[in-house]
């Protein structure tokens, strides 16, 4: 896999599995970096982290916790999404009282850390605009990918621990 570490609207930092830091261009946006990894990785799992938890993200479990291709994940560490409830309804599951120390399916993804394959973003290409605001090209990504078969799921053991929920960033 590759890891691709953000700050506010930039890219900070880019390893590889084994910890070889890559090159990159930081004057895009993250998003499109994460789709330019994408072509230059193509068999690669993409993970982002935001370098505040990069000491919390628990890399050891990254196979395990994305076993297919067709999967997302993400977690937010905060106890609020990226969208508020000001919005309404809009997660179109069951889970509406949803505890975020376990695992769960939605279209709300985080930018503080997640996982995809590359395949995913290549398939994708340039149907989705790449947003400044990652936050909201990751939940773009995942409301319109989801009814074509990505699996996406807020996934709380990217992170070592939730007991750092609500204390960083």
């Amino acid at each position: 896999w590759i890891v691709i570490y953000h700050l506010g609207n930039k890219i900070t930092d880019v390893v590889s599995m084994d910890n070889q830091k890559i090159k990159f261009d930081c004057t895009g946006t993250i998003s499109a970096g994460l789709i330019q990894f994408a072509a230059v990785f193509p068999d690669e799992k993409i993970v982002w982290c935001h370098s505040n938890y990069k000491e919390h993200l628990a890399l050891e479990k990254i196979n395990t916790l994305h076993h297919h291709n067709k999967m997302m994940l993400s977690f937010r560490p905060k106890s609020n999404n990226f969208f508020d409830n000001s919005i309404g309804y809009a997660e179109e599951s069951l889970f509406i009282n949803v505890n975020k120390k376990v695992s769960y399916p939605t279209w709300q993804m985080s930018s503080y850390v997640g996982v995809i394959h590359a395949s995913v973003l290549n398939a994708i290409g340039d149907k989705i605009v790449c947003e400044p605001d990652l936050d909201y090209y990751l939940s773009s990504l995942a409301k319109l990918c989801m009814p074509l078969g990505l699996l996406c799921y807020s996934e709380p053991q990217l992170l070592k621990s939730v007991e750092i929920m609500d204390s960083t960033a």
